[in-house]
């Protein structure tokens, strides 16, 4: 199946089917998006109908966004590949356990005391330096 990922204007995305029955705290994911950006682009039909990515979509409404990275699939948002598409999307994530969670906050408390020490060093070399 042929993909494209484009930069989607918000108005042309077009919402027929929503499977969840509410989007839930968006919260979160807002402020994800606005600190990140979208991390994974929509899913879109050949004729820009929502296959996958409701929550992002409605998070990027409230942001007030222009644009959303979408992958624009030729396919029909009814062929039985979007529905496949949009049941794997929202059934085959595994969410962190918390010795995971633990390991990841590790990693990026590491990695912010490196790059502060880092900045520090910077700072020694240039007042140091001669030139």
């Amino acid at each position: 199946m042929k993909r494209d990922v484009i930069e989607l204007p918000l108005d042309q995305v077009v919402v027929k089917r929503l499977v969840r029955g509410n989007y839930g705290d968006l919260q979160s994911l807002a402020a994800s998006i606005r600190k990140l950006g979208v991390i994974y682009p929509i899913m879109v039909d050949q004729n820009n109908v929502l296959i996958c990515g409701s929550r992002r979509l409605e998070a990027c409404r409230e942001l007030g966004m222009a644009t959303i990275p979408a992958v624009k699939l030729e396919i029909e948002y009814t062929d039985i590949e979007a529905l496949e598409l949009q049941s794997d999307a929202n059934l085959c994530r595994l969410p962190l356990t918390s010795a995971e969670l633990e390991t990841l906050i590790g990693l990026k408390k590491a990695c912010a005391a490196g790059a502060q020490a880092q900045g520090l060093m910077s700072g020694i070399r240039k007042v140091f330096s001669h030139g």
